[in-house]
C-alpha cells in the first residue's frame, strides 16, 4: 500500500506540474565571443523570470573568432565540461562577428570571409556534437551594430567594413543568413534571427530597418558593437521565445 501511495503521489505531482505549466530545468552553456560572455547573466535572468529553473555556464571569450574556436584543441575545455555534466543539453553559440570585422577589409577577404566563417562554425558544431550529440544549439547571428554612435564608431565602421549604415547592416545580416543555412543541415541546430530586435524594442518603424542602426540607448557611450543598458535582455527574450520555450521538454 505504501509503495502504491508513493507512486500515486508522484503521478499527482507530475499532473500538477503539467497543469501549472512548469518546465524542466535548463542547463545551458554560452559559447563564443564577447556576446556569449556579455549576455550570460541576462540569459540566466530571462529564463528564470519565465519560471524555469536554469543554470548557465559562461564559456564566452571576448575578442575570440570562429577561426580560433575551430583550431585543434580549442574546444577541449568545453568538451570536458559537457562530458562531465551530461545534464547540460543546451548551447547558445555566438561566433563570426570578430571574423567579419577583422577579415572583411583589414584582412582583405571581402565576401570570402563568410565562406571561412561558415566552415569554422561547422567545425565548432561538429566538435560539440561529437561528445554530446543530444545538444540543442541556438546559432544566433547578431543584431545590427551602431557605427553612427560616436566618432570612434564611425571610424571603426569605415575602417573595418566601409560603406554606410545600410551596407554595414547587410554584412552583419549575412551572419544571420549563414546561421540559418547551417541550421538547415543539422537537426540539433536552431537559427534565432535577432535582426531588428533592438529597433523593435524601441519602437522603430519597419524593424528590421536596414537603413538604421540599432538604437544608441542600448549601447554604452563608446561602444558600437556590444549591447548594454538592457540590450542583451531584449535579445535573450527573443532567444527564449524562439528557442528555449518551444523546445523545453522535447527530446
Amino acid at each position: 500500500m505504501l509503495k502504491r501511495s508513493i507512486i500515486l503521489s508522484a503521478i499527482t505531482l507530475l499532473v500538477v506540474l503539467a497543469v501549472l505549466g512548469c518546465k524542466p530545468k535548463i542547463n545551458v552553456v554560452s559559447i563564443g565571443d564577447s556576446w556569449a560572455d556579455g549576455w550570460s547573466a541576462d540569459l540566466a535572468s530571462v529564463i528564470s523570470e519565465h519560471g524555469v529553473p536554469v543554470e548557465v555556464w559562461n564559456k564566452g571569450i571576448p575578442g575570440s573568432t570562429a577561426s580560433l574556436w575551430a583550431q585543434p584543441g580549442a574546444l577541449l575545455d568545453v568538451q570536458a565540461l559537457l562530458v562531465g555534466n551530461r545534464d547540460i543539453t543546451w548551447v547558445v553559440l555566438s561566433l563570426g562577428g570578430n571574423d567579419l570585422l577583422d577579415g572583411y577589409l583589414l584582412g582583405g577577404l571581402g565576401d570570402q570571409v563568410f565562406d571561412q566563417i561558415e566552415a569554422d562554425i561547422r567545425t565548432v558544431i561538429d566538435g560539440l556534437l561529437s561528445v554530446a550529440p543530444y545538444l540543442k544549439i541556438s546559432l544566433n547571428g547578431y543584431d545590427f551594430p551602431n557605427f553612427e554612435h560616436c566618432a570612434y564608431c564611425v571610424v571603426m565602421g569605415q575602417t573595418m567594413l566601409g560603406g554606410n549604415t545600410y551596407t554595414q547592416n547587410m554584412l552583419f545580416a549575412q551572419l544571420t543568413y549563414l546561421a540559418e543555412r547551417i541550421a538547415n543541415d543539422y537537426p540539433q541546430v536552431y537559427a534565432t534571427n535577432l535582426l531588428g530586435s533592438l529597433q523593435m524594442a524601441d519602437g522603430v518603424p519597419g524593424a528590421p530597418n536596414f537603413a538604421l542602426p540599432s538604437p544608441a540607448k542600448y549601447f554604452a557611450d563608446d561602444d558600437c558593437i556590444h549591447p548594454s543598458n538592457g540590450g542583451y535582455q531584449v535579445l535573450m527574450e527573443k532567444i527564449y521565445d524562439g528557442f528555449f520555450d518551444p523546445l523545453n521538454g522535447s527530446k
